[in-house]
């Protein structure tokens, strides 16, 4: 079928698939320059679903994925983010009295008001969907709230504060768990704890109390029972104290005799080998964190120095010059471009996800990876070439805004681009 022949077929079939355009509204936004600066702000996305979502990338990156910047350092939780996105209900906690009545308990009651759904969402509130109106029962109110009740010999339960007052009993708040809520005249018995012997203790002498079964668990402790005694309650016996141990150049937590023992070099009782640095240990390439930017600052340390400051250490001999550091939460993610193709962002994985693209793994640079190269006929960036493809170029063609070889206007040549790679679509 010669190239005129598909575009007279695709002409014909355009209206009855022309519902599908409002998900192509983003490839018809004009293309930007980027902004080639590393520092990050909010960039505002529609995701596949349509929802609308904020993540903080470099201008060049939000630009290319056709989204909205909100600006250098500018994060996703401004309350002004993402102005100017379309709006719907949005539920609020707030204090007083709500749309669903009267007061509900001692918790906030939801107001409603217009927002977008980034700023419902960083108000703590429930996006109700684009184009919704707040109505008298879109909000309703909360669940009465329960909290630990004190019944009369000690018994706990979980209750509203109004049934405890029915049932005698003493409320100890909102959210108060009865795990951790001690209740006057609970029943006593035999408590396991975890105490630390003396330096060296090989650990011969019990560790019990008497006390109830709450502040049994306050104390990290196994309740053995109500009245139950120490003396027959077996608990396991006190552990030595063990601490960071340097022994030629390598650090290992063990007691300190063990470490004397080995001429090696203790730090102290429940010290930890993260924040030791041992004398004579190797050192290499250690990726800082940083609260800004995809790349972050190299220096050369110890693996325990690099870690104790929250890097991510590259290994021993390893040179800065060698290593490309990326924020550890982030790394290369291969997303659809609104032109055609795939880009690379730096991004979390969960953002990858959302973004509908590949995540190559954390802390793997953009330069270091290759995503795969334009198909100027998979005009939708989905990675297959299909009638949705044609309906996107068309409504681009007619905008003028389908060029396709790059010559700065759009006329047949962009047409023969397209249709001389579409029957067979790209690799």
């Amino acid at each position: 079928m010669s190239p005129s022949s598909y575009a007279v077929r695709a002409m014909l079939t355009l209206v009855a698939i022309f519902a599908c355009a409002p998900a192509l509204s983003a490839l018809a936004q004009p293309s930007h320059a980027p902004g080639g600066t590393g520092a990050v702000g909010g960039c505002c996305l529609f995701t596949a679903s349509g929802s609308l979502t904020c993540i903080e990338l470099t201008q060049s990156d939000c630009f290319a994925l056709s989204g909205l910047w909100q600006g250098r350092g500018v994060p996703c939780t401004s309350p002004n983010a993402c102005a100017g996105a379309p709006v719907g209900a949005c539920c609020i906690p707030v204090g007083g009295q709500g749309q669903g009545g009267g007061p509900h308990g001692s918790g906030p009651l939801p107001r409603c008001i217009s927002l977008n759904q980034v700023q419902c969402e960083n108000r703590g509130g429930v996006f109700h969907g684009i184009g919704t109106v707040c109505m008298p029962t879109t909000c309703p109110p909360p669940p009465t709230p329960t909290g630990a009740c004190c019944l009369a010999g000690g018994a706990c339960i979980t209750l509203t504060a109004q049934n405890c007052r029915v049932q005698g009993g003493v409320y100890q708040g909102d959210g108060a768990d009865c795990a951790v809520t001690p209740c006057p005249g609970a029943p006593r018995g035999a408590c396991c704890v975890q105490i630390h012997g003396s330096r060296g203790n090989s650990g011969a002498t019990s560790n019990c109390i008497l006390t109830d079964r709450v502040r049994c668990n306050i104390q990290g402790g196994t309740y053995v029972g109500d009245n139950t005694d120490c003396r027959t309650a077996n608990c396991p016996p006190t552990q030595p104290l063990m601490g960071a141990c340097c022994t030629a150049g390598q650090c290992t937590v063990t007691t300190a005799q063990t470490c004397r023992s080995a001429s090696g070099i203790y730090f102290g009782d429940r010290t930890v080998c993260t924040t030791t640095s041992c004398p004579g240990a190797p050192t290499g390439a250690c990726c800082q964190s940083t609260s800004g930017g995809a790349v972050v600052p190299c220096a050369i340390r110890t693996r325990a120095a690099c870690v104790s400051v929250g890097g991510a250490y590259r290994g021993d001999g390893v040179a800065c010059q060698s290593v490309s550091c990326i924020a550890p939460h982030l790394g290369a993610c291969c997303v659809p471009l609104s032109g055609g193709g795939h880009g690379c962002v730096q991004v979390r994985s969960a953002d990858c996800t959302t973004l509908g693209g590949s995540f190559l793994g954390a802390s793997v640079a953009c330069p270091s990876v290759q995503c795969p190269p334009p198909c100027p006929c998979d005009i939708n960036g989905d990675g297959v070439v299909d009638l949705a493809d044609e309906v996107a170029f068309l409504t681009l063609f007619n905008a003028n805004m389908a060029d396709l070889d790059n010559d700065g206007d759009t006329d047949q040549d962009d047409a023969a681009v397209f249709y001389s790679c579409y029957p067979q679509g790209c690799p």
